[in-house]
């Protein structure tokens, strides 16, 4: 399982929201504009969650399949188990 392109577009259109969130951001604190400057404070905090919890989900599920990979490789190289059964020895 991988991350979706979707997920990514998701991340980006995201990223692309918040730089033109903080750029009204900013025009709104340069016009003094408080009543804006609040409401886009807001819309970015909850949009900055949304992002977080997109990119925690998208490292989650690499980390997963990095594990699952680097179990898959150590089962292969793992050299074979030697029987612990005690050996008979005759004389």
């Amino acid at each position: 399982m991988t991350s979706t392109v979707s997920d990514w577009e998701a991340l980006a259109a995201l990223t692309d929201r918040l730089d033109e969130l903080r750029g009204r951001l900013d025009m709104a604190e340069a016009n003094n504009q408080i009543a804006a400057i609040y409401a886009l404070e807001e819309v970015i905090a909850e949009t900055e969650a949304e992002r977080e919890r997109l990119f925690s989900r998208i490292q989650d599920r690499a980390g997963r399949i990095l594990a699952q990979r680097a179990h898959r490789i150590n089962c292969s190289f793992a050299p074979a188990r030697a029987s612990h059964a005690p050996v008979a020895v005759s004389g």
